[in-house]
């Protein structure tokens, strides 16, 4: 239950005072409870009848409490006591008794076919607790217990509809006659030995590469015709996601100075999702892979020792285990099933026989593949993916009570492990995006995959086992020190050691440009036309100085390879084989963390406090940071090729030109990141049980890791001569001028529009790589908060709790592997974060209703009927966390066009956006198109970033308990309880069409925009009058929307 404003929910994961949702330390019973690979999940779960306490620390906190720089989260279980308690409990919720969703209700509901999404949840659990019988007297029981379990049988919904664009039975057969773009218009599909149309549009069967048609054939066909030229294909179908959970504590009273505890904690599941998870997706509904998290394990002893009335020992050991195992449940997606036998440049590394993931909206943050249309794809990268992890905590604190001082002191240690598979696409990773700057493309994906013309094809050379290792030490000094009546000082430090992550197997490697050396880069095969008229493209080596001839060349197929034992494969790279970091960069020695609190009674009648705080706290970032790294050669080779034919792969991977790979890097020098907290108060109590607190609250977070392209391309490059691709041009040589220069660059004074450059990996700054991911620890976030609350005591059978914060949070990257700039990320990407929320209200309630057995005579009946009401519920009413306008321009690469820079891919943040005046939105709903301009020609930034909003939360949550005393002076009860989550079924939409494709005032897309670029519209995907087409199909409408009323029953016996 949210209770607090502080928190911001993002998906499943939180941001607590403007930190980063892996930046929070989540405990149970002493062990840190988290997946080490993402820092977000959780070893284990625990039901709420289970915990004995919850501790959430948000800001400046004590200095026993570390690991993490943002906030501090601790489960304790429960214990048994000198009696026996325990309770049942039952959790039903079915579809048949919630409401519709907005969308289907729009659509017609049930009665069209569109029906409530299948919703089945049944909890069952159990807890009981109390003194182990024969171990001591019955006046002096020493040994005591707790035990819970709960099954769960789910099936988890997909909140809304998954729309995408499916190949029809027409174009599985090659007949594109009636395709059309999202817009409507006619798809015109070329031959890619001509790059004439085909006749009537239509491909022969007899021009189909082998497996083009299996590659369709994946596909669903079509199932609706509701999405008009949008979508073709609409589905919401739930996941199977059974799980179980078992707790165990003993508790013994050694001696009455001494207290043994031990608590084991066990989860179990496997998860069946119809549109896949991590390593395997796809955006149709298929139960064709397993996900199994854990089993989750911990275990974990605190002995506690008091020595004398002043001085106290605890010693705690707490371990856990955990993992993920995610396989496929048969052989229906492997390549013999599919038929989808596509070449492999690395045949032994697809030991699973696993079919390619295949992709055909390109990078759709950069491009449009086809106007206004979503492809169905598929994603089997790292499948099958094994993931354990082992963590040990040692922890003893000594608490010291000396006058007005309380001391306590304390060392943490932490061993940690994370054995995993890699991610490497060893399956292959096939894009067939319909890119106008591939010369074989032939104008749309499905005719692409139909004639074997990738965009780009990426496979991995080997599948590793990792294991990643760490250890954490850390000492901590702090005292509670009251001066006086009225004043309380809390003063610590924590000194930490964090040892940099690295694999036990020595297997990783790093890029650091200091190493790289531009004389040792390897050479790469260009396009040379051996003949003109038409041009015959042949491969060249760079280093043969005579004229191209068929003699001295290569198939095309070659082109963009690397020349053989032509350079060093590992320049720049550090290979920690060979004494580099092993985990990329050096280790910090110590890391100081001060903590400093005060609590000042500023009246006499101590109604009035005033508080505040400064911390500093060091963060532990997760494994995937590093991670990656381990697909760098020499261990593993990741190659990406651009612009072929797959028919053509197999005779040039046997011939040992490898293509360029991707490479990750890492700043040596390295940072920890750190977070520095404060924050300043008032509480005061005004009476009736109710306490009002106002404060400013704050955090600075420095050397959060972030990721930028280093082999980006500078701005212009693809508008110069050298850059431009001869066998684009007649007789294989390259102008002075582009001919046909597009207006929109000629007036720009440039004499090249980019189209014709040559692909990304000839002309990139480290030649011999692709992309180099690069991390450093440079990135930055703010937060700056008014957070109020209203508290009520319960009294009076009633309590109540108000909560608002008023906040803005900044950062230049809100997660490790978000791409930024390549040189200035302070002025291109500084920006109110994702998850920021300009205000976020909760209130929460417990009314205990008087008995109103009473009113009629008090008989049993009319207390069984009116009595031991209870209402309680939650509301909370937030803004929408910020968003923006992509630019797009369909089949082209938007930055190339305008910037002369290749933006897809991981070198996004280069891409070109919109430039913004006055205020573009009103509403969620209401962008005001007349506020955007495109950038000109070589404007390059920086630009306005995240000046939309989404749509914002107002969520009222109620239930309804009724107890039924069965004897035992009211302490055994039954139960009933009725519960509605979004109780008024209010329409909560969460997300906007915002999809954009440049376009002219005639309608024309695509390169046409470049010569009517003065009159250049935002998108051409507007509702049309009269359009019937379901909402969120055109631009401004909402397209997604949380649940709506959901209702659950329950029964829990308590004795």
């Amino acid at each position: 239950t949210q209770t607090t404003s502080t928190v911001t929910n993002v998906v499943a994961n939180f941001n607590i005072n403007g930190t980063r949702n892996d930046q929070h330390e989540y405990t149970v019973d002493g062990v840190t409870n988290l997946n080490l690979g993402n820092n977000t999940g959780a070893l284990v779960s625990i039901n709420p009848d289970a915990l004995e306490e919850v501790k959430v620390l948000t800001s400046n906190y004590q200095a026993e409490y570390g690991r993490a720089g943002g906030g501090f989260i601790a489960l304790t279980t429960r214990s048994g006591t000198s009696e026996f308690h325990g309770g049942g409990r039952y959790f039903r919720r079915h579809d048949s008794l919630n409401a519709n969703t907005y969308f289907n209700n729009a659509r017609g509901g049930s009665e069209a076919g569109f029906p409530r999404p299948l919703y089945r949840y049944n909890y069952y659990g159990w807890d009981f607790g109390g003194p182990v019988p024969l171990v001591g007297t019955k006046e002096n029981r020493k040994l005591f217990f707790f035990a819970s379990q709960e099954y769960y049988s789910q099936l988890v919904p997909q909140t809304s509809s998954i729309n995408r664009r499916v190949p029809t039975a027409a174009e599985r057969a090659g007949d594109f006659s009636q395709t059309r773009d999202g817009s409507g218009n006619l798809v015109v599909v070329r031959d890619p030995l001509t790059s004439q149309p085909f006749p009537g549009n239509i491909i022969p069967p007899s021009r189909f590469y082998g497996p083009g048609r299996a590659i369709l054939d994946v596909f669903p066909l079509p199932n609706t015709a509701a999405g008009g030229n949008a979508y073709n294909f609409s589905s919401q179908v739930p996941s199977d996601y059974p799980r179980r959970e078992d707790i165990l504590r003993l508790d013994w009273q050694a001696t009455p100075s001494t207290r043994l505890s031990g608590r084991f904690v066990y989860n179990k599941d496997a998860q069946r999702f119809a549109y896949g998870t991590t390593t395997a997706s796809w955006d149709w509904p298929l139960t064709v892979t397993e996900r199994k998290n854990g089993p989750g394990r911990t275990l974990s002893f605190t002995l506690t020792h008091t020595f004398s009335p002043t001085l106290t020992s605890e010693f705690v050991f707490a371990s856990g285990r955990g993992g993920v195992n995610i396989g496929p449940v048969d052989d229906r997606f492997t390549r013999a099933a599919t038929g989808i036998d596509v070449p492999l440049l690395f045949p032994s590394a697809n030991a699973g026989n696993a079919m390619p993931t295949l992709s055909f909206d390109g990078n759709p943050t950069a491009t449009v593949a086809v106007a206004n249309q979503t492809f169905a794809e598929t994603n089997f990268n790292g499948t099958p993916f094994h993931q354990t992890f082992t963590i040990d905590n040692f922890i003893d604190n000594v608490t010291k009570v000396w006058r007005s001082h309380t001391f306590k002191a304390g060392i943490y240690y932490q061993r940690a492990s994370n054995r995993r598979t890699s991610f490497g696409p060893v399956q292959a990773n096939v894009d067939f995006f319909s890119n106008a700057a591939n010369p074989l493309n032939a104008g749309h994906p499905y005719a692409d995959a139909l004639l074997g013309v990738y965009n780009s094809y990426t496979q991995a050379s080997v599948k590793l086992d990792n294991n990643f290792f760490y250890q954490d030490l850390s000492g901590y000094l702090q005292d509670t020190w009251k001066l006086g009546s009225r004043l309380t000082l809390d003063l610590g430090v924590r000194l930490s050691h964090y040892q940099p992550i690295y694999d036990q197997e020595g297997q990783l490697s790093f890029f650091n440009p200091s190493l790289y050396d531009p004389a040792r880069a390897p050479r790469i095969y260009r396009g040379v036309c051996v003949s003109i008229n038409p041009c015959v493209v042949r491969a060249l080596d760079p280093a043969v100085a005579a004229p191209a001839t068929a003699g001295n060349t290569l198939p095309a197929a070659f082109v963009g390879r690397l020349v053989p034992n032509s350079g060093d494969l590992t320049n720049g790279l550090g290979l920690a084989a060979n004494g580099y970091p092993a985990g990329g960069f050096e280790s910090k020695a110590i890391l100081p963390q001060p903590r400093l609190g005060f609590s000042w009674a500023a009246t006499g009648d101590r109604k009035t406090v005033v508080r505040g705080g400064f911390g500093v706290t060091y963060d532990r970032i997760r494994t995937d940071v590093i991670a990656d790294a381990i697909t760098n050669p020499p261990t593993v080779l990741t190659p990406t090729l651009f612009f072929g034919q797959l028919q053509d792969l197999a005779s040039a991977a046997n011939s040992g030109a490898l293509p360029i790979s991707q490479v990750v890097g890492m700043d040596q020098g390295g940072q920890v990141p750190v977070v520095y907290s404060y924050s300043l108060g008032v509480q005061r109590d005004i009476g009736h049980g109710i306490v009002v607190d106002v404060a400013y609250v704050g955090s600075q977070s420095r050397h959060n890791p972030r990721q930028r392209n280093l082999n980006s391309l500078p701005y212009g490059t693809t508008f110069q001569r050298a850059a431009q691709d001869p066998t684009r041009f007649a007789g294989g040589v390259v102008p002075a001028v582009e001919p046909g220069l597009p207006a929109a660059h000629r007036d720009a004074g440039l004499p090249f529009s980019g189209q014709f450059a040559l692909p990304i990996d000839f002309l990139r700054p480290y030649q011999g790589y692709g992309d180099i991911l690069f991390r450093s620890f440079d990135a930055k976030a703010s937060y700056d908060s008014l957070q109020a609350a209203v508290q009520r005591r319960f009294s009076k059978s009633f309590t109540f709790g108000l909560s608002y914060t008023l906040s803005r949070a900044r950062s230049t990257s809100d997660v490790y592997n978000a791409n930024t700039h390549v040189s200035d990320a302070q002025a291109y990407d500084y920006a109110l974060a994702s998850f920021d929320r300009t205000h976020y209200f909760v209130a929460n309630y417990v009314w205990n209703v008087p008995r109103g057995g009473k009113l009629l005579g008090g008989g049993w009946l009319a207390r069984a009927l009116l009595d031991n009401w209870t209402v309680s519920g939650i509301s909370w009413i937030a803004s929408g966390n910020p968003a923006e306008l992509t630019l797009s321009i369909a089949g082209q690469d938007a930055g190339n066009r305008l910037l002369g820079t290749y933006t897809a891919g991981n070198s996004s943040a280069q891409q070109p956006r919109f430039r913004v005046r006055g205020n573009p939105q009103t509403a969620p709903n209401a962008i005001d198109l007349a506020a955007f301009t495109v950038p000109g020609i070589g404007d390059v930034g920086p630009y306005p970033r995240n000046y939309l909003r989404n749509p914002g939360i107002n969520n009222h949550d109620l239930s309804l308990f009724k107890n039924v005393p069965f004897g035992g002076g009211g302490r055994r009860y039954v139960q009933l309880r009725l519960e509605a989550f979004n109780v008024f079924n209010h329409p909560q939409f969460m997300g906007v069409n915002r999809t954009t494709n440049l376009t002219t005032a005639a309608g024309a897309t695509g390169a046409a925009v470049f010569n009517a670029f003065d009159n250049v519209q935002v998108t051409n995907n507007t509702r049309p009058a009269g359009s019937t087409a379901p909402l969120g199909n055109f631009f401004g409408e909402y397209n997604a929307a949380r649940d709506p009323r959901i209702i659950q029953l329950g029964i829990k016996v308590y004795f």
